[in-house]
């Protein structure tokens, strides 16, 4: 799931800025008793918890699956849920970055940033392509950060040896801290943009 984050995220936000902007021009935003910035990070907090309530909802599906469908003897429960919320960490960019885009540019320029960054976790993120410079590249984050758990099945902690384990350990950190500060500093240049924004987009 976490490779679809891009397009999903995408879409989310494009719609709630069509939404906006038909129900009448981005006036309620505009003109409404509450100031740009408090709506923004009001639906940038939404955005964010529909997302994790869908993440995490998949994630506890899939296991209900497994154990009653699959009849999968041994699941390894937590890892499954770390995985989960370490894809929302690595999404949070997403989120500012294509609320930002869609009321900017519009619906159709976040769609098309979000189908560029599927490909991108999909190459970057689940390939070895990626191995070198995922840390740099927000749409693989989600992927890269979501594996990692498994890392800790005792199976694959003794195969890989304490020195690789540290060597993933210290990547893991790493891109926990890229992408926690990149969502927000990218956050306060959305926040400082929105306020000073009048409702006008390209095609007008």
């Amino acid at each position: 799931m976490a490779v679809s984050l891009p397009i999903i995220i995408s879409l989310l936000t494009g719609l709630m800025s069509y939404q906006e902007e038909k129900a009448g021009s981005f006036m309620n935003i505009l003109t409404g008793p509450v100031s740009k910035v408090q709506w923004y990070v009001g639906k940038l907090t939404l955005l964010i918890f529909i997302a994790c309530a869908d993440i995490l909802l998949a994630t506890i599906l899939m296991l209900f699956g497994m154990k009653y469908v699959l009849k999968v003897a041994h699941i390894h429960y937590q890892l499954f849920l770390q995985g989960a919320m370490l894809s929302i960490v690595g999404s949070l960019i997403l989120f500012s970055l294509h609320l930002f885009i869609s009321f900017a540019f519009g619906m159709g320029a976040s769609i098309a940033v979000g189908s560029g960054g599927f490909l991108i976790s999909a190459l970057i993120g689940a390939t070895s392509l990626g191995d070198h410079v995922w840390s740099y590249i927000p749409w693989a984050w989600a992927v890269r950060l979501s594996q990692f758990p498994i890392l800790m099945m005792p199976e694959v902690k003794q195969a890989l040896g304490a020195q690789l384990l540290n060597s993933f350990s210290l990547s893991l950190w790493e891109g926990i801290a890229y992408a926690l500060l990149s969502f927000i500093i990218v956050t306060i240049i959305g926040s400082i943009w929105f306020h000073r924004w009048e409702g006008n987009q390209p095609h007008e």
